[in-house]
């Protein structure tokens, strides 16, 4: 229940964990994908703005160089245009102040030397107000020193609105620049010299717009992008907290379970205590029997601190594989084995070895016994009464092999993978009922020593594994079987 009740403490703080992850993840996307996508917008925007400076000096270019001479090659749409009279930079006031009068329009009876269109001739679109239509419409206009302007039909594919040309001239002329952006009338304007004449060229903004439809396009493949992004790291966050949350059930299952243990031996010593107060009257001696129990839970209890520590220890790798040197494996296997050969006898079993000499491996002697010596305990404690443990050590390949089998009560396959976890017991009937006494307080085991050998196993580079296969192909669970434990460490 315990172990429960850490589970669903934990779910409020994941959830809260990958609420954050989710929003960190798309805060950084957004920001990158919004700055891609700007950049990008940027980018054909300034390029389209090129463009069209380019088909402006190009119009130019070209009617400079056909119009040289031939001043009456403009075709006028309506009337010339006069600058106004103060903004105007080409010329100078007519004498007395008064501006030149500007030529008079053409008439039928005296067309000009580039006639005025006829009235079937359809008339340019105007631009000037956003509006401009066609592959980049322009309108070029050559104005004279006096101020009067004069549209180049021949190149003119666009007009501009007669209440924004005069001003559009004149802000062009005045700006001083060989091409620029007018923001008022939204034109783009390009002028040249040609001899005392300036020509000047307009397309409309909108001859730059094509940036507008990517950034339209863009908007919509990011939003969608982010969409997918979402549920992707809604998905990735989910996988990347679950070892967390896999950590957080262990450690409260832990803490539940040692806490479990410990409860036991501490109900015992306080009871032993409490009939010890009561009869304080008597002497020790009649009362060893209740002090013989606390020593037997005292000493349990210091055996189960000792493993939790073990356990508890995270020593950095990198400390750890300095304190590391060659150790002959087989040397230890074998002074392990001689070690356990009166527990093996107490319990009615014997030790067989077959250990390859002179296996040697880097890393810590003292943690490699305790390895040895769980493997050898846990074969001894389950092995039925008269067979044999079997310790053997080889070398193979790049790795040195050291397995413990002992013949016992079979682990069901979805046991196996967890019989290297903290307080996992399979079940009683791999106990047997063992009783602890004053001299081994932990003779049932508290399901630490195989957690602490996996880790010991880690620590040193290697792994640990277990079998377990029935004697009988038809043993079930609780059956006989051969139980096989196996240490993969790298040689020395």
């Amino acid at each position: 229940m315990s172990g429960d009740a850490g589970a669903g403490a934990a779910q409020p703080m994941l959830r809260r964990l990958r609420v954050k992850f989710v929003a960190l993840s798309m805060t950084v996307v957004t920001l990158a994908l919004v700055a891609a996508l700007a950049a990008i917008g940027y980018l054909d925007y300034r390029q389209s703005v090129d463009d069209v400076y380019d088909e402006l000096r190009q119009t130019l270019g070209l009617a400079a160089s056909v119009d040289a001479g031939h001043r009456g090659d403009g075709r006028l749409f309506g009337e010339p245009t006069l600058i106004p009279e103060k903004r105007h930079p080409l010329g100078e006031k007519a004498q007395g102040g008064e501006a030149p009068e500007a030529p008079a329009p053409p008439s039928a009876e005296e067309p000009p030397a580039d006639e005025a269109p006829s009235d079937d001739t359809p008339a340019p679109p105007e631009i000037g107000r956003g509006d401009g239509q066609g592959l980049t419409p322009m309108a070029v206009y050559r104005v004279d020193a006096q101020g009067t302007a004069t549209t180049l039909g021949r190149f003119t594919t666009a007009s501009v609105a007669p209440d924004l040309l005069p001003e559009a001239l004149a802000d062009a002329l005045e700006d001083g620049s060989a091409q620029g952006y007018l923001g008022d009338p939204g034109l783009f304007f390009a002028t040249r010299r040609a001899g005392s004449d300036v020509l000047v060229a307009f397309a409309d903004q909108t001859a730059a717009s094509s940036w507008q439809n990517l950034a339209l396009t863009l908007i919509g493949v990011g939003a969608g992008a982010l969409l997918i992004f979402l549920a992707v790291s809604i998905l990735f966050a989910r996988w990347a907290l679950r070892p967390v949350e896999r950590a957080w059930e262990q450690q409260q299952r832990f803490v539940a379970d040692a806490s479990h243990e410990l409860k036991t031996p501490l109900t015992v010593i306080l009871a032993n205590l409490a009939i010890v107060r009561s009869r304080g009257d008597e002497p020790v001696a009649a009362q060893d029997q209740w002090l013989a129990g606390t020593e037997v839970e005292a000493r349990r209890m210091q055996s189960l601190v000792g493993d939790l520590l073990d356990l508890a220890r995270t020593p950095d790798p990198a400390t750890l594989r300095a304190g590391f040197s060659t150790v002959d494996l087989s040397d230890l296997a074998e002074g392990e084995a001689l070690q356990f050969d009166s527990v093996a006898l107490d319990r009615g079993v014997s030790i067989a070895c077959d250990l390859e000499p002179a296996v040697r491996v880097e890393g810590d002697a003292a943690r490699l016994e305790r390895l040895v010596a769980v493997l050898i305990d846990n074969a001894c404690k389950y092995a039925e009464p008269g067979s044999e443990v079997a310790v053997r050590l080889a070398a193979e390949g790049r790795e040195a092999v050291l397995s413990v089998a002992n013949r016992g009560p079979l682990i069901a396959p979805e046991n196996l993978a967890r019989v290297f976890d903290r307080f996992f017991r399979v079940d009683a009937a791999r106990t047997r009922g063992l009783v602890a006494d004053a001299d081994e307080p932990a003779a049932g085991g508290y399901g630490l020593g195989l957690a602490i050998a996996r880790e010991i196993a880690r620590d040193h580079g290697g792994a640990i594994n277990a079998a377990s296969t029935p004697c009988a192909p038809s043993a079930e669970d609780g059956g006989e079987a051969i139980t096989v434990f196996t240490v993969r460490l790298p040689k020395a």
